[in-house]
């Protein structure tokens, strides 16, 4: 017996009065619901209705009944209701999870636009270089960067991950003769050791359009993002990382790109989430908010701006 269906057949029979009535409302027959009523009678154990051939009336337990069922019927309905403007109205709570330097240097002021542009929406933003279980922990979305291993949410490519050759002034104006490609090993490096692997990025170079591996000495790592930031800015040795890491930095002429612009290989920025499926409205804003926003600033899945900066270099 569908419980629900002769719930709302019980509710139609007590506000239309009849069987009949009731059967016209549903788009059923009248001895469909007679019959439901029969199954629902039995299913309690009391008797609901006085049936006779002029009258149809609810009995003291019928009635004690009916009201139980009519409010959790209706409240029932409200709840849809409000679940339903939640997910298609600009309402509710954006919980977002992004890596911490990318979080910094790019959600955070795209959030307070959004935040202007949508005031019945509020963020609950988690910044953390760990890749948070999204489902577990209730997120609408996360942004990931550099290469997607988990194959379990849809992803949609922000831009992709390029990466910049840079060094501080300070440091190249303690070279004689500035900096020349031919000698990048024998300078000082900070190296980037993952977090989850263990293991240096490599150090890709393009010489005379020729992508090759250099290996300068091991002195200095570091596995933070910012802390590898702040070194270079303070002269401590040159480095590679992602754009959107060194972005103001080189706006401000605290670093300078000593090397062409190279992509990760296999990487990108990107926005995930766990289904396309009933998507909330805020979710749909945030994303497309997202993407325009970046695309005004230069960054798409095919470049970034990073692509064209001057290469001090001799």
């Amino acid at each position: 017996m569908d419980k629900f269906r002769t719930l709302e057949m019980m509710v139609a029979v007590v506000e239309r009065g009849s069987f009949a009535a009731a059967a016209k409302a549903l788009n059923s027959s009248p001895s469909t619901v007679s019959k439901a009523i029969d199954r629902l009678e039995t299913s309690v154990g009391v008797r609901l209705f006085q049936r006779t051939t002029r009258q149809l009336k609810l009995t003291m337990a019928g009635q004690a009944y009916f009201s139980k069922v009519n409010e959790l019927l209706q409240e029932l309905g409200d709840c849809e209701a409000s679940l339903i403007d939640e997910n298609n109205l600009a309402v509710g709570t954006l919980k977002i999870s992004a890596p911490v330097s990318y979080g910094r240097a790019y959600i955070r002021p795209i959030l307070v636009k959004f935040l202007v542009a949508y005031p019945e929406i509020s963020i609950d933003l988690v910044l953390d270089d760990d890749h948070i279980d999204l489902i577990e922990n209730n997120f609408d979305l996360a942004v990931r960067t550099g290469s997607l291993k988990d194959n379990r949410f849809i992803a949609q490519q922000l831009s992709c991950m390029d990466m910049v050759t840079c060094a501080a002034p300070k440091l190249i104006k303690k070279m004689k003769g500035g900096l020349k490609i031919s000698k990048f090993e024998d300078y000082p490096w900070i190296h980037y050791r993952f977090k989850h692997t263990g293991k240096l990025m490599p150090f890709r170079i393009k010489i005379r359009n020729t992508v090759v591996t250099i290996n300068p000495e091991q002195r200095c790592i570091v596995n933070d993002g910012d802390l590898l930031l702040g070194m270079c800015k303070e002269g401590a040795g040159l480095t590679q990382m992602p754009h959107f890491l060194v972005r103001d930095a080189i706006a401000k002429k605290q670093l300078v790109a000593v090397a062409p612009t190279l992509s990760f290989p296999g990487g990108g920025i990107y926005l995930v989430y766990p289904s396309k499926d009933y998507m909330p409205l805020r979710v749909r804003l945030f994303i497309d908010f997202v993407k325009q926003e970046l695309k005004h600033s230069g960054e798409t899945a095919k470049g970034t701006w990073a692509r064209n900066l001057p290469i001090v270099v001799s």
